[in-house]
């Protein structure tokens, strides 16, 4: 053997002893990026599914803070408050129809009848012809005039007291128009009120 044999032979040894550590680092630090990566990622899900879930119980909070209070006011455009301005509207424009029937088909002054009222005649038509053809008439009336609430506006609106204060007009297919406040209300129970003014 040449005398710098084993000189050498220990070179090349630690030469490919110091190769494979540095492969094991790079190993190692691969196999590191990936598990960050992958952490990372769960992190991210984690995260997204914590966004999403604080999203969820402050959505759900508030939905119930909403049920609680009973949704505040009602608002002037809503459609169950129309259809109950209408409503009410109706009957006693049907009692302003009964009076100017009375006196066209009767000839005579409808307070000498008592200032009657559109729900008592009606309960009496299957009594008397003569207060059941009038009826008729004024259904007929009324069903032409076809009556719209328009123009709306509120006012003032309450949500601690759960009431709102609105202004809007009745429109009729004949042109006439009449101009009209209201106010709606939830009571304690859940109810829907309304008052309306302005119709006499």
């Amino acid at each position: 053997l040449k005398t710098n044999f084993f000189d050498k032979a220990k070179d090349q040894a630690l030469s490919l002893n110091e190769s494979a550590k540095i492969s094991e680092r790079i190993g190692n630090t691969i196999s590191s990026i990936k598990s960050d990566n992958e952490s990372g990622g769960i992190k991210k899900l984690a995260k997204n599914k914590y966004v999403i879930g604080t999203v969820v119980i402050i959505f759900s909070i508030v939905t119930l803070i909403i049920i609680m209070r009973g949704h505040g006011a009602p608002g002037c455009n809503d459609s169950n408050v129309k259809a109950l301005v209408l409503d009410i509207s109706s009957g006693e424009l049907k009692n302003i129809l009964l009076n100017q029937t009375i006196i066209s088909e009767m000839g005579t002054d409808p307070r000498v009848q008592g200032s009657p009222k559109y729900k008592d005649w009606n309960n009496l038509k299957n009594d008397n012809d003569k207060i059941k053809k009038i009826i008729e008439l004024v259904d007929k009336q009324y069903v032409e005039l076809n009556t719209e609430l328009t123009g709306i506006r509120t006012n003032e609106k309450n949500d601690k007291v759960k009431k709102c204060n609105c202004s809007a007009t009745l429109t009729f297919s004949n042109g006439k128009s009449l101009p009209i406040n209201y106010t709606a209300q939830f009571t304690e129970d859940g109810q829907l009120y309304a008052e309306v003014s302005g119709l006499k």
